[in-house]
């Protein structure tokens, strides 16, 4: 199967980390909001630290790369983009590599996530943002979907998973019904 992975928030702690840096800026420059200006300086003064030494979800990287070691396409399917940050691509990969994720492919700059998992002809697309996967519904409905628990998600109209270990669950139980695997 093919299986699209969002990037943050769903296998990396990207809040826990961009808050801190994000914190520690806008008191050095005594603001509480980023203007595009602040944004772009913000990016590269932490933006490499940022997304080079991320954190990842519990088990996220050992599910991922067992689901790649039984034989299944991942691709990372992400929003992360160049146009404030213009190393974005390289300090992303940095980590995936540094941490040992192994992955077939990252589709960066991915604003229409459904367009893009339409494109790859993914089967699965695991997302934190019930408004991520409440987009398919225009068009992509040949795909499961799964939402992974955030702190606010308490109900959902999709597959919820609080870990990763519980998407992979979700995942074989989805193989067996639909591919008898």
């Amino acid at each position: 199967m093919k299986i699209g992975i969002d990037i943050d928030d769903t296998t990396t702690k990207t809040k826990e980390i961009y808050d801190k840096y994000r914190n520690k800026y806008f008191k050095e420059h005594n603001i509480n909001e980023f203007s595009k200006e602040a944004l772009i300086d913000f990016l590269n003064l932490y933006g490499q630290n940022i997304y080079e030494n991320i954190k990842y979800k519990k088990n996220a990287i050992k599910y991922i790369n067992k689901l790649y070691n039984e034989g299944h396409e991942i691709y990372f399917v992400t929003a992360r983009s160049t146009k404030y940050f213009k190393d974005m691509i390289n300090a992303t990969k940095k980590s995936f590599i540094k941490n040992n994720v192994l992955f077939n492919d990252i589709i960066f700059d991915a604003k229409d996530k459904n367009k893009a998992s339409y494109d790859l002809k993914l089967d699965i697309f695991i997302d934190d943002r019930e408004k991520v996967l409440d987009s398919f519904y225009n068009g992509n409905l040949d795909i499961y979907l799964i939402l992974i628990r955030s702190f606010k998600t308490q109900k959902s109209n999709y597959d919820l998973a609080n870990n990763w270990k519980e998407i992979y669950k979700l995942i074989k139980n989805y193989e067996r019904k639909n591919y008898g695997g």
